[in-house]
């Protein structure tokens, strides 16, 4: 299948515009990863509806870390699909749960094109676990605002140490920081004990992606990323 990508702005920001113009069907990742950036609602509503003939398909996997979900849309919006998935928030990534919220006619046409190739995607017992974890709305809310706490004291430490961040509404952080090559600071949390994530392309090599974990596991971290710095004289 073909395809073509539309850069993101320097500041990694998403170019409406250009997704607005944009004929073809479209697919957004929001919150993105790695930059960890959203885009607003009311922007994900004119995109939508400037090529209505076309499907706009939002990735949410990480919605729940601080964004508004565009579900809101699916009202208006006829054309719009909104995926989200089990695996981040929920705490589900070994079961391999998704979904789809979108208008009927597409719902319809989703569950055809399943049905063709693989109508028992998910057991049972994969359902029902879902279908608990979607009940207890108690548990996601306890474990997402932990997880934004820490994102939160995990950026004012890196800021505080030099490092530039981009705004994140998910479970990670994206961390740059002047004279600093980030695959030297990625092998140096390697070295103790502490793995993050690399992007080696020309736009993000200078960034570091690092999931966001318990207290402990970020104090780690932080005191990695101290002894990288001592240890390269910055």
């Amino acid at each position: 299948m073909g395809y073509r990508e539309i850069p993101l702005r320097d500041d990694f920001t998403l170019d409406v515009d250009a997704f607005a113009e944009a004929e073809e069907n479209v697919v957004i990742a929001n919150p993105n990863a790695p930059t960890g950036l959203c885009v607003g609602v009311d922007d994900v509503r004119r995109i939508a509806q400037a090529q209505p003939g076309r499907l706009v398909v939002v990735d949410e996997a990480y919605v729940d870390y601080g964004n508004r979900s565009c579900a809101c849309l699916l009202g208006e919006c006829p054309n719009l699909v909104v995926v989200q998935t089990m695996s981040k928030s929920r705490n589900l990534a070994g079961a391999h749960v998704g979904y789809a919220l979108a208008s009927a006619e597409v719902v319809s046409d989703l569950n055809d094109a399943k049905s063709s190739f693989d109508p028992f995607n998910l057991s049972a017992p994969t359902m029902a676990i879902g279908v608990a974890a979607m009940g207890d709305t108690d548990y996601l809310q306890e474990c997402c605002d932990r997880v934004i706490a820490e994102r939160e004291r995990v950026t004012d430490g890196l800021r505080a140490r030099g490092f530039e961040l981009t705004d994140s509404h998910t479970n990670f952080v994206f961390a740059r920081r002047d004279g600093l090559d980030a695959k030297a600071w990625n092998a140096g949390l390697r070295e103790r004990g502490v793995l993050a994530r690399h992007f080696d392309a020309p736009r993000t090599r200078d960034w570091l992606r690092v999931t966001i974990g318990t207290r402990d596991e970020m104090d780690a971290f932080l005191a990695a990323t101290d002894g990288v710095l001592a240890e390269l004289g910055l």
